[in-house]
């Protein structure tokens, strides 16, 4: 094996962990909707997308995975959507 294929092989490695990690720190949340998310992660950059509801979420996903080692930069690119309060009109 040549040693760029080690190389590649090991980014790869570090990479799937470093994934694996976001993706677990992501999912921990009991207020996020995970399934309203997205990121890409390459060589420490993160950058995430999708929707959330409030602001106040959109930093939430941020700072849950600033303690996460391997990751030197986020880029937030979530939207924040409002939902408005349903009233029930039947009351």
């Amino acid at each position: 094996m040549k040693q760029r294929d080690i190389q590649t092989k090991k980014v790869n490695n570090m990479e799937t962990a470093l994934i694996g990690k976001i993706t677990s720190a992501l999912r921990k949340s009991p207020y996020l909707d995970f399934s309203t998310l997205s990121y890409e992660a390459k060589e420490g950059r993160v950058v995430l997308k999708g929707t959330v509801r409030t602001y106040v979420d959109k930093q939430m996903v941020q700072e849950s995975l600033r303690p996460i080692e391997g990751i030197y930069e986020i880029v937030n690119d979530l939207e924040v959507m409002f939902q408005p309060l349903r009233v029930d009109e039947t009351q």
